[in-house]
């Protein structure tokens, strides 16, 4: 289902960029799924849509712990027209640092700043 999911919004948002290449795109959530996986990549098409967390530095590039390891299931990617120049990113890291009885959540928010042109 996931991956039938990502292709058909993949497609939708090929169709919005083909019609004008003026419309900014971003798909964001809680994909929980790897930035590297199958299904991510189907979202994102040849050309598409840039993961905004390839801008962070690897090391704080996750927002959900799991016995230990690291990962990046929440994503935000935008149109890759859009002018990385005018994205900053980083990930809050308020709740995976914390004991589990005190988070608010069991991930980390993504947050991203558009300069739009």
């Amino acid at each position: 289902k996931r991956m039938a999911q990502a292709s058909y919004i993949g497609q939708y948002v090929q169709e919005l960029l083909r019609k004008s290449n003026e419309t900014i795109v971003l798909v964001g959530g809680d994909f929980n799924d790897y930035p590297w996986s199958d299904t991510l990549s189907a979202l994102k098409g040849e050309e598409t849509l840039f993961d905004v967390g390839e801008l962070i530095g690897p090391e704080e590039r996750y927002t959900y712990i799991f016995d230990g390891n690291a990962f990046q299931f929440d994503t935000i990617l935008v149109s890759t027209q859009f002018p990385l120049e005018g994205i900053r990113a980083q990930i809050l890291h308020i709740n995976t640092l914390l004991d589990r009885t005190l988070q608010f959540s069991d991930h980390d928010p993504v947050l991203v700043d558009l300069s739009i042109p």
